[in-house]
């Protein structure tokens, strides 16, 4: 038996959902895949990217905040964008 892998990228977008229900209807009842969904963040900015080491949960809570508060500027900015169309 031979095991397929397939990554799927995924960004929270309406094509992402579209991706997902594909495969579910395409590739449903296949035992011998291994489907792995993969959460992108487009777009993000290099000062949250690792630093090239173990971050400590101090450190990491830190960059939660900032990441947290980015992505809610990030979705306010998307919304006001699709309300002006």
């Amino acid at each position: 038996m031979v095991c397929e892998k397939i990554l799927v990228a995924i960004d929270g977008s309406k094509h992402s959902s579209r991706v997902i229900e594909y495969c579910g209807k395409q590739f449903s009842g296949m035992s011998d895949l291994s489907l792995t969904l993969f959460h992108v963040l487009p777009n993000l900015p290099t000062r949250f990217w690792d630093d090239g080491h173990i971050l400590t949960k101090k450190e990491k809570d830190a960059r939660q905040e900032v990441v947290d508060k980015w992505l809610e500027n990030r979705k306010l900015a998307t919304s006001r964008c699709s309300a002006m169309r």
